[in-house]
């Protein structure tokens, strides 16, 4: 479950740009796990009883369930449409003014092979 989890979570991570982070849990027999995954480093929680310590249980759920996009991981200021095929709009702040750039294609894009390190993509904005 472990390493399905990772391979899962790198994978999310690699090819999805608005990622910074994300959550996910593992579960064996009645012990849950949660995780956290960042491009730094990653985390696990001790585990617990799910079935025993039901409150704990029902408190992630609805942590993740009533969660907004930026406390999920998602960048607040990348944003996806797929109205012509799938682009992304940065949104930066410059000298006090947002500027908009929308990508119309990838010239690089360099996967990472683990779950912490860079995911370095180039644009044609």
């Amino acid at each position: 479950n472990r390493q399905k989890l990772v391979s899962a979570a790198n994978h999310i991570m690699n090819d999805d740009p608005r990622r910074v982070f994300m959550f996910g849990f593992t579960i064996e027999d009645d012990k849950m796990a949660l995780w956290y995954f960042s491009r730094s480093h990653s985390t696990k929680s001790k585990d617990f009883n799910f079935i025993q310590d039901y409150k704990q249980f029902i408190s992630v759920f609805l942590s993740l369930i009533f969660a907004d996009k930026a406390a999920l991981g998602y960048d607040p200021m990348i944003h996806r449409s797929s109205i012509g095929g799938t682009a992304y709009t940065y949104q930066i702040p410059v000298d006090g003014v947002t500027r908009y750039f929308k990508s119309t294609r990838t010239l690089s894009s360099y996967r990472s092979l683990g779950i912490t390190g860079r995911m370095t993509r180039v644009w044609k904005a």
